[in-house]
């Protein structure tokens, strides 16, 4: 009668608060004694608290009865996740291993990305586009190998509530964004992935020639070259979505077309009536002791005193310039290699 069945059936048959130290006996007994265990042993007594209450109004089964199949449910619930923990936590550390493998290389996208932007003289710009597409077609191959695709596959076998047991908020997190991800690069060719790779890389530099020239025309081919392409991958990735809201998603997860005109909606009539007050103000003339309108620039704001005044800003907010750098650019931007290597940019 002492074995973990005769126990747990003992102290069901006396009540609801036997039958909540009943689930922690048979919890210890099966020497289950991590965080993922102890969650699933609170989830059970919860379960058992309503289903007692609900057991006691029937006629049909005893309320002990009732709740001695629970416990015997719950005793085979702890022992499956007992014995799936630690396949679990080798799938969730092959896919870890894979995805900081595609980091690693995002990361030198970033990299490439940012010394285009700030560094790159201009009659680079055409190797940069290639060399970029290279990096682009082996990222896609990591994004969708075989080590990344099995584990996380090998995560799905084991049925959400498990690997949920198992795995902290975190560690959960991260197999929602890794499946999420390999899921649409798995719709991309590895062609088109490198394409789009040297496509926005053209597209940019030819963008700062036209601005330079203030030439939308110069820029138009590119552009549009670069929204069918655009198309193109929300067609395959989102397939049913609207190519917008697509695009949208994946710069903003979650945000929507109609979600950002609901936004501007609301903000269109302050921001007429602020533009209407500041340009009254400038229309009506200026006192001598007032300010110059920073607006206006001039040589009263030197670039090279701005842009120490910035350094010293970020600073003051805990910028850590051993880990990071403030450049100038065409485009201001924030990118980089990562939390390590974070390279922001401003003009003036």
């Amino acid at each position: 009668g002492m074995r973990r069945g005769g126990v747990a059936s003992w102290l069901f048959a006396s009540g609801p608060i036997l039958c909540v130290l009943a689930v922690r006996a048979e919890v210890c007994l099966l020497g289950e004694r991590t965080t993922a265990t102890a969650r699933r042993a609170h989830a059970v007594r919860r379960r058992f608290e309503s289903e007692w209450a609900a057991a006691r109004k029937r006629t049909t089964r005893s309320p002990s009865s009732n709740v001695q199949m629970m416990a015997t449910e719950s005793a085979a619930a702890a022992r499956d996740v007992g014995e799936k923990a630690p396949e679990i936590r080798a799938a969730y550390d092959r896919m870890s291993a894979a995805v900081r493998e595609t980091t690693r290389l995002e990361e030198v996208l970033g990299l490439l990305g940012w010394d285009e932007q700030v560094m790159m003289p201009v009659g680079s710009a055409e190797a940069r586009g290639r060399q970029k597409a290279a990096v682009a077609a082996v990222l896609h191959d990591k994004h969708t190998g075989a080590s990344l695709a099995d584990a996380i596959n090998e995560l799905k076998t084991f049925g959400s509530e498990s690997v949920e047991a198992v795995l902290d908020e975190y560690e959960r997190a991260n197999v929602r964004d890794a499946t999420r991800r390999f899921e649409r690069k798995q719709r991309m060719s590895r062609e088109l992935a490198a394409r789009e790779a040297e496509l926005t890389s053209r597209a940019y530099q030819v963008w700062v020639e036209a601005r330079e020239k203030s030439d939308f025309s110069m820029f138009a081919p590119v552009l549009e070259e670069l929204l069918e392409h655009t198309k193109l991958v929300a067609s395959l990735t989102k397939p049913g979505m609207d190519a917008y809201d697509a695009a949208i998603d994946e710069f903003e997860r979650g945000m929507s077309a109609a979600r950002l005109s609901e936004i501007f909606d609301s903000l269109r009539e302050p921001l007429k009536a602020l533009l209407d007050d500041i340009l009254a103000a400038q229309s009506a003339g200026r006192a001598p002791n007032e300010p110059v309108n920073a607006l206006q620039g001039g040589p009263q704001w030197d670039e090279d005193k701005q842009e120490v005044f910035c350094r010293e800003v970020a600073a003051a907010v805990g910028f850590d310039s051993t880990r990071g750098r403030l450049d100038r650019s065409v485009h201001p931007f924030t990118g980089g290699c990562g939390p390590q290597d974070v390279r922001m940019t401003t003009r003036f």
